[in-house]
Parts: structure tokens; sequence; C-alpha cells
């Protein structure tokens, strides 16, 4: 009789190594990104304050001829060469911010939507506060911290609205961080 079991443990050694080859390539491993340089990193700034001035201090772009009403509340067209529906803007947030800060600013409307697709386009309730006058000058710094962490510091200026004299300073750390292989602030708000 022929003695099987070395062809067994080849056999079983070669269904375990595919096993563990398929397994491996289906874990999710942490995404490696490049670690921007500093006029990333500004770029990347500059656009997090756009988008999150949306929300918190302007509207986007609107075509104030387009109008249309949805749940009693009027509506302009927004303009804008990349965002053309509500999933498009999502998107570009994710870009942006953390998923619990993306969240925070398409969930914020209690009564209405700011945003809004209407007939498959993006349209827009227009809710503008403009920017708080005893904020003055502001410095920026970047700190790197680790490989996948750095902190985005603005200093702004607080005057005095009689004087128009700077009375204080205000410091504001942002966290942009490697969240998943993308760049994003994983802290985040209006320095006006």
């Amino acid at each position: 009789m022929k003695n099987t079991a070395p062809r067994k443990v080849v056999l079983i050694f070669l269904a375990l190594t595919i096993v563990i080859s398929v397994l491996s390539s289906c874990s999710p491993e942490r995404k490696k990104a490049e670690v921007p340089d500093k006029v990333q990193v500004k770029d990347a700034y500059r656009q997090a304050m756009e988008a999150y001035g949306w929300f918190d201090m302007t509207t986007m772009p609107v075509d104030y001829s387009v109008s249309k009403e949805y749940n009693g509340t009027k509506y302009y067209r927004v303009e804008h060469n990349d965002i053309e529906t509500y999933a498009d803007l999502k998107l570009h947030l994710q870009e942006l911010f953390s998923d619990d800060i993306v969240l925070e600013l398409l969930g914020q409307a209690k009564e209405f939507q700011r945003y809004t697709d209407i007939d498959g386009v993006l349209y827009a309730v227009q809710a503008d506060r403009g920017a708080d006058i005893t904020k003055g000058e502001e410095t920026h710094q970047i700190i790197y911290e680790a490989n996948d962490r750095i902190i985005y510091r603005v200093e702004v200026e607080i005057i005095d609205f009689e004087t128009m004299e700077v009375v204080d300073r205000e410091t504001y750390d942002f966290t942009y961080e490697n969240l998943n292989g993308k760049w994003v602030f994983s802290n985040f708000c209006m320095v006006r």
C-alpha cells in the first residue's frame, strides 16, 4: 500500500496558502497617503474654509434668476463648476473633512435642508451671516506632528469694536490627518 500522507500534507499546505492569500487580500489595510507639503496643506485649509463657510457664513454661489419652491421654501440653483448635485456636494465635503464633520454640516438643518436636489440639480437656500467684524489679522502656522497628523494653527486678532485696537488673540488648532488613506480635517470651525 502506497503512503499518501506526504501528498495530503502538501495539498493541505497549498489549500491553506490559497485561503490565507485570499483572506489577506480582503482584509482592510490602513492606506498610506503621501504626507502633503506646506503648499498642499495651505490649499486644503483654503478649500475647507470655503466649503465650511457655505454652511456657517454664506451660501454657495447661486443663480438668482433660477428659483424653485420646495417644501414652502424658495431655493436658487447653485452655480459651481464641479458641484452640480447634492451627491457632488457630499463627495466634495468628504474630500476635505472627516465623516462626522460632513454629517454635521449636511444634517444641521432641522426645519429645512439648506441644499437639496430639485429635478436632479443642486439648489440652495440663501442664508448669509457675514464675517465677525471684531476679528482682525490672521497668522497661520503648519506643525507636522507625525507622518499622519498635521496641526494647522490659526491665530486671529480680537479687535475692540469701539477703539478698533487689538485687545486679544484667539488660537485655533485644526487637525489635518490621514484617515483611511486620505488627508482630511478632523476638527474644524470658522475663525471669523
